[in-house]
């Protein structure tokens, strides 16, 4: 199986432990920082690597400094997957999926109305609709049989990664 890292010079996928204080994403604020500590909780550890499941889901901004890595790891040693999008609801980011929002601009631009004014209606709207079940915490991982598209899911890998696994692929 196939996946993709961006991760920091300074960071090791085969060596030392993952300090989650000097992830950015953590230090960006409390409510990420909580859903991280949840996370660990329930998942039993914090020695963690995000990964995209589709190589081109990050986009490279001229300046950043990450090195992108292939991971390849044999079938059924990806330990969880996770839907992108509830996370994105756990972390309070405001995000939704690009075809959802596709969708909204093309009804505001059909029925002649404020595309801005749409869209954020819309976004609160998605926002405001309840997890099945009651909590977000529970769709969060994903079955095998999931039929959730692989540009929607997260990989996490348990760190560290065996150095047969590991492939540097960008700068």
């Amino acid at each position: 199986m196939k996946l993709w890292t961006w991760q920091t010079a300074d960071f090791s996928l085969t060596t030392r432990c993952v300090d989650v204080c000097k992830s950015r994403h953590a230090n960006l604020n409390s409510v990420i920082r909580a859903a991280y500590t949840e996370l660990a909780q329930r998942l039993e550890t914090d020695q963690l690597v995000w990964c995209y499941t589709v190589p081109d889901q990050y986009i490279v901004l001229p300046r950043d400094p990450k090195i992108g890595w292939q991971i390849d790891l044999p079938h059924g040693h990806c330990r969880w997957f996770i839907d992108s999008w509830v996370w994105e609801r756990l972390i309070e980011s405001r995000a939704c999926p690009e075809d959802i929002r596709e969708e909204w601009a093309r009804y505001a631009m059909l029925n002649d109305l404020d595309p801005d004014q749409y869209h954020e209606m819309k976004l609160e709207e998605y926002l405001a609709t309840p997890a099945p079940g009651g909590s977000w915490w529970d769709c969060l991982i994903l079955d095998d049989d999931s039929q959730v598209p692989n540009v929607n899911r997260t990989a996490l890998v348990l760190h560290p990664l065996p150095d047969s696994a590991v492939q540097r692929f960008r700068r």
